[in-house]
C-alpha cells in the first residue's frame, strides 16, 4: 500500500489511477477553457488548428509571403475570420508545409478530425505493440490530460509525439524508417536537438544518415518548389518574433510551458540567466542521454522513454499539449516495470497530471514543470540502466 513506507505500488493499480486522473482533468478544463476564452478573445475548442488550415489556404493560394510574417498571417486570419482571434503565427519553418498541405482538401468537421485522428491510432499502436498490456496502454493514452488538452487546442502534439515516438523505438529493427520519422520531426526543429547525440553515440549510423537525407531534402524541396523569399522572411522576420515571444511574451501560453528558459521567467530571472540555466540543463541530459545510449545491451524501448522526457528539459521551447510524448514515454517505462515504489509513483502521477499542473501553479509563478520532468528522466534513467522489467517484445 501507499501509506506503508518502502512498500511498492503495483502497475496494476495504474489503469485505476488514469481513470482518477481523467476525472480530475474533466473537472479542471473548465478552468483551462476559462483561461483559453481570456487569451484568444473568444476562440475556445480546436483554435490552433485554424492556424494550420490557414497555412493551407494560404499555400495553394500562393501567399508564402503572408505565412511566414507573423503580423501579417495574424491579420490576414483574422480578415479571413471576420472575427476577433488571438494571435497565433505559423511558427515553422518552409520545409515544415508538408505538415499542413493536405488540410485545404478537407471539408468542414473532417479536417481536425483527421488532423486529430490518424497520427493518434499510429501513436497508440506504437505504444501498444511495445507494451505488455496493449489495450490498458492505448487506453491509458486515450485518458492521459495532455491528449485531451491536444484534443481540445487541435494541436500537433499527436503527430510530432508519433514521429520522436516511433523514430526512438523503430531505430533497431527499422533503422531507416526511424530516420524518415526522425527527419520529418524536423517540421518542429527544438525537439530534435537531442537526437543525433544519441544516434551517434548509439552507432545508428543510418538511421542518422536517413534523418539528415530527410531534413536536408525537405529544405531543399522547399527551396526548389517555393525559393528563397520564404526562407528570408521566416529568418529575418518570424525567428525574431518567435524568440521575442519566448523571452518577453504573455498569455495562456506562457502558463503551460514546462521548459527550464520559461521556469526562470516565472521566477523573474534576467534573460541571460535563463539561457544559461537551459544550456547547463541541456548539457547535463545531452551527456545522461549519450551515456545511456553508449550502452548497446539495453533495448531501444527501456531508452525511448528517457530521451522522450529529456527532449523537454534540452529545449525552451515546449507546451502543454506536447507533453502527450511524455504521457506516452510514461506508459512506455511503466508497463515493464513490475512494481513502483511510491516516491516513483508519485512522481510519474505529478508527470501525467503536469498539464493541470502547469495552469495552475504557473498563475502562482511555481515553476513545476521542469522540476517533475527532471525527477521522472532520473527515475527513468536509472529504470533503463537497471534493466527493469527486461523487454518482453522485440520492436
Amino acid at each position: 500500500m501507499i501509506g506503508n513506507r518502502g512498500a511498492l505500488v503495483s502497475p496494476r493499480r495504474i489503469p485505476w489511477f488514469v481513470v482518477l486522473a481523467a476525472l480530475v482533468t474533466v473537472l479542471f478544463f473548465g478552468n483551462e477553457l476559462y483561461l483559453r476564452y481570456e487569451s484568444s478573445q473568444g476562440q475556445v475548442l480546436a483554435n490552433d488548428y485554424a492556424v494550420y488550415s490557414f497555412a493551407s489556404h494560404l499555400l495553394w493560394q500562393g501567399d508564402l509571403a503572408t505565412i511566414f510574417d507573423p503580423q501579417k498571417f495574424f491579420a490576414a486570419h483574422e480578415a479571413a475570420l471576420q472575427t476577433p482571434v488571438g494571435f497565433s503565427p505559423f511558427p515553422y519553418p518552409p520545409s515544415a508545409l508538408w505538415v499542413v498541405a493536405p488540410l485545404e482538401f478537407l471539408p468542414g468537421f473532417l479536417g481536425p478530425l483527421l488532423w486529430l485522428a490518424v497520427p493518434f491510432v499510429v501513436l497508440a499502436w506504437l505504444v501498444a505493440r511495445h507494451a505488455t498490456r496493449p489495450w490498458h496502454a492505448a487506453a491509458a493514452l486515450l485518458l492521459a490530460p495532455a491528449v485531451l488538452d491536444n484534443i481540445a487546442t487541435g494541436q500537433n502534439g499527436f503527430l510530432s509525439g508519433t514521429l520522436l515516438c516511433g523514430g526512438l523505438l523503430l531505430l533497431k529493427s527499422r533503422p531507416v524508417l526511424a530516420g524518415v520519422l526522425i527527419g520529418l520531426l524536423s517540421f518542429k526543429p527544438q525537439f530534435g536537438i537531442l537526437l543525433p547525440f544519441v544516434l551517434l553515440a548509439g552507432g545508428y549510423y543510418r538511421t542518422f544518415i536517413t534523418a539528415a537525407a530527410v531534413t536536408v531534402g525537405l529544405v531543399l524541396a522547399s527551396l526548389l518548389l517555393f525559393g528563397t523569399e520564404p526562407w528570408r522572411i521566416y529568418l529575418e522576420t518570424a525567428m525574431p518574433s518567435h524568440r521575442a515571444f519566448l523571452e518577453n511574451g504573455g498569455g495562456f501560453a506562457i502558463l503551460t510551458m514546462p521548459s527550464v528558459f520559461n521556469a526562470g521567467r516565472l521566477l523573474g530571472l534576467p534573460t541571460t540567466i535563463n539561457y544559461v540555466l537551459q544550456g547547463a540543463a541541456a548539457v547535463m541530459v545531452i551527456a545522461a542521454c549519450t551515456w545511456l545510449f553508449r550502452g548497446r545491451s539495453i533495448a531501444p524501448d527501456l531508452k525511448a522513454p528517457v530521451v522522450m522526457v529529456g527532449t523537454f528539459l534540452v529545449t525552451p521551447y515546449c507546451n502543454g499539449y506536447d507533453l502527450v510524448i511524455v504521457a506516452a514515454a510514461q506508459i512506455l517505462a511503466l508497463t515493464r516495470a513490475a512494481e513502483v515504489p511510491p516516491f516513483q509513483y508519485q512522481v510519474h502521477a505529478a508527470a501525467w497530471l503536469l498539464p493541470l499542473l502547469l495552469i495552475t501553479l504557473s498563475l502562482f509563478h511555481v515553476p513545476v514543470g521542469p522540476v517533475v520532468l527532471a525527477g521522472l528522466f532520473w527515475i527513468l534513467l536509472r529504470q533503463a540502466t537497471a534493466g527493469v522489467g527486461a523487454t518482453r517484445r522485440q520492436p
